[in-house]
This record gives C-alpha cells, structure tokens and sequence, in this order.
C-alpha cells in the first residue's frame, strides 16, 4: 500500500511544523521512500536479552569451615519483630553445599546459603578452672561491692557482675 496509518485515517500525510515553512510541494516522493526505509529499519530490529533481576548471588561465610556453631536464616515471610536468624545450634557434619546440624535433638540438613557462623565464647569454661573460695575474697578486695565514678558518685554494683567489670 505504501501508506502511513496516518495518511489511511486522514487522507494525506501528516505536516510537520518545518513543512508549514517549506515552499517545495513535491513532498510526496520522499514520505513515500522514508515509509519504505523506515519498515526495513524496523524489521532489522532485534530483541536483546533480558537480564534476570530475581536471581541474586548467595553470599557464603568463609568463616564456616571452621566453626562449631552456626545461625540459621528464616526463609519466608517474617513477622514484625522476628529475629532474621534461629540460633546457634551445633555442626555435626559438613559437605560442599549443606551441613548437618543439630536442631532441638535432631539431625538437620541445611543449605550453606542459610547459615552464619555463631562465634561463641565459653565463659563456663573459664570459670571451671578457678578456683571459688579465693575469686570471691580476691573479688573482694579489689572490687569493693561500692565503687566511685570519676564524678565522685558511689554506684553499687551485684557481685555476678564484678568479674565481668575487670
């Protein structure tokens, strides 16, 4: 047809405000070989390919195979106020891609794309291996029940936390 949907609507090609000035009238020639360059222009076009936004690198501790503990992510929808990871349970096996845990006394397998390690630091340990009876006299002397601040106020603090001041 080498028509514009324009000139099929309208009657005539459409005028450009440049062409209200322009006092050449034989203007239908080269509507006519722009239609034409313009569809094969068209049909060259090609679709590229589409990025895939929803897929998202997992990011994975280097820490984890060492650890003895890890966290565990919830997956899902969460609740106002939940906490994003469950926690620390107990490594029992590792493989490449999942490790075997241990959750409420059962054996668990998750993906190492859940977990976080969990650095735990043992202070019953340290505590088995002093001796009371001389902690609580030394604890005494040093850490009096009433200590000063630099402001001169006198602030009482519990003995259970007078080890974990020094």
């Amino acid at each position: 047809m080498k028509a514009t949907a324009a000139e099929m609507v309208y009657g005539e090609p459409l005028r450009l405000p440049g062409e209200f000035l322009s006092t050449s009238t034989d203007d239908g020639a080269d509507t006519a070989d722009f239609v034409v360059d313009l569809r094969q222009q068209i049909r060259r076009i090609r679709p590229i390919n589409a990025n895939h936004h929803g897929e998202r690198p997992s990011f994975v501790f280097k820490e984890l195979d060492t650890s003895s503990f890890v966290f565990v992510r919830h997956e899902g929808p969460k609740l106002g106020l939940q906490k994003p990871y469950d926690g620390p349970y107990e490594v029992l096996r590792r493989d490449p891609n999942h490790f075997t845990i241990k959750i409420n006394d059962k054996e668990t397998t998750v993906t190492i794309n859940r977990l976080k390690p969990a650095y735990i630091i043992d202070i019953l340990e340290n505590k088995e291996h002093e001796h009371p009876v001389e902690n609580e006299a030394n604890d005494q002397a040093i850490f009096p029940e009433t200590r000063k601040t630099r402001s001169a106020r006198k602030v009482h603090f519990p003995k259970k936390y007078l080890t974990m001041i020094s």
